[in-house]
């Protein structure tokens, strides 16, 4: 493996390990379970991303480099693919090659500076979206004011993202994009309210009931 081609497959598997560090954030929230079952995933996928060089002997020393650099953590996973790595060492064509998947859409640019966001549901199965949302945004750097279930018949069933100035329509928009990154699948809805108690920058999360 030549030093570039060194330097790059790094690179590419220190971006994967800094793509799932909020997911091990938010999994730790859940619990010691969760985060066991996120560290396998994570170290699964490193060890995929290293066998998609087509060069067999890149592939063994690409899986020789996880361990010597520390990115494996797990002992015991560590041992493991230290030690297939080094059988592998005499005959690299054992190595299978991992064709490489779609690459996964980057977040979205953080919102303005100054925007203040409260996250709201209006039942507890809605509030489990809470974890997965705190992480987005937080990686964002968007100041989360809270988190809570209330009874509001005066909101509509379905999710919402609320906000009260004109001038913040764009940042209801950068939100609703870090909404839809963390929770794919659900439509949310963008509008304006008048509330004269908030000030600008403000924006609610409706997750719906």
């Amino acid at each position: 493996m030549t030093p570039e081609n060194r330097a790059a497959v790094m690179t590419s598997l220190i971006a994967a390990a800094s793509a799932v560090v909020g997911a091990l954030g938010g999994a730790y929230l859940k619990g010691n379970t969760d985060v066991a079952l996120a560290e396998r995933k994570f170290y699964s996928d490193l060890v995929l991303k290293a066998l998609e060089s087509p060069s067999p002997e890149e592939r063994v020393k690409t899986l020789q480099m996880l361990t010597k650099t520390h990115l494996i953590k797990d002992k015991e996973v560590s041992e493991g693919v230290e030690a297939y790595a080094k059988e592998a060492s005499a005959n690299p064509g054992i190595v299978p090659q991992v064709k490489p998947t779609t690459a996964v859409a980057s977040a979205p640019p953080p919102p303005s500076e100054g925007t203040r966001v409260y996250l709201l549901s209006g039942t507890a199965a809605r509030a489990a979206d809470f974890t997965v949302l705190k992480a987005e945004l937080s990686a964002a750097h968007v100041q989360l004011l809270g988190a809570k279930t209330i009874v509001d018949a005066g909101r509509q069933d379905g999710p919402e993202i609320r906000y009260f100035f004109a001038d913040d329509a764009n940042t209801a928009k950068a939100i609703l994009e870090h909404v839809n990154f963390a929770l794919k699948g659900r439509t949310f809805t963008v509008k304006q309210y008048q509330d004269s108690q908030v000030r600008p920058g403000y924006v609610e999360v409706w997750l719906g009931r």
